[in-house]
């Protein structure tokens, strides 16, 4: 599915279309279980299939992130990152980090950010598992908008596997709008 989302990013780079590849894998599990391992052969695969410039693994801990005094995170945060450019960058132990990038987001208005949309169907289709979590009074337990972020990105890569299979037949539209197919197999 990985190589799917980032097959598509590429077909909607070739038609002008703004393509947001996936940005971040998690590897969960104890130390010594391989997640370094894995990451650096992940990035073999995506060097070999040319979805990336090369195939270093660039890899840092939240003190290699987090600065000392205001405005140091971002310096530091930034010289990792540009110097991961074209490669992966695995941040080891990335929960002690706090994501409040989309805190009070809406899962439609991250997917529209991406230039991403969902047809009618997948709406309808949306707002009714939306609907039944909260009937079923699971909204706390499934984190709320964690959930809602989380369903939105499956569909996506669920409508990038779809439409990978068009291959250079898939249209702009093909590229950019998730349908209920999607949200369903990502439910």
């Amino acid at each position: 599915m990985i190589v799917a989302q980032l097959l598509a990013a590429r077909l909607r780079d070739q038609r002008g279309i703004w393509a947001q590849p996936p940005t971040r894998l998690v590897f969960m599990g104890a130390a010594g279980t391989g997640k370094t391992t894995v990451a650096r052969i992940l990035g073999r695969i995506f060097w070999a299939l040319g979805l990336l410039a090369r195939p270093d693994v660039v890899k840092v801990q939240r003190a290699d992130l987090i600065g000392d005094r205001p405005g140091a995170t971002a310096t530091k945060t930034d010289k990792l990152i540009d110097s991961a450019l074209g490669g992966v960058l695995l941040i080891d132990e990335a929960s002690l980090l706090h994501d409040t990038e989309y805190a009070g987001s809406g899962a439609l208005v991250l997917a529209e950010q991406a230039g991403d949309a969902f047809d009618a169907a997948a709406v309808q289709l949306l707002k009714a598992v939306f609907s039944r979590a909260a009937e079923a009074r699971r909204i706390d337990g499934l984190g709320n908008s964690r959930f809602a972020r989380s369903l939105v990105e499956r569909a996506c890569a669920y409508r990038d596997l779809r439409v990978v299979r068009l291959g250079q037949e898939a249209t702009a539209e093909d590229l950019t709008t998730v349908m209920a197919m999607d949200v369903q197999a990502a439910y």
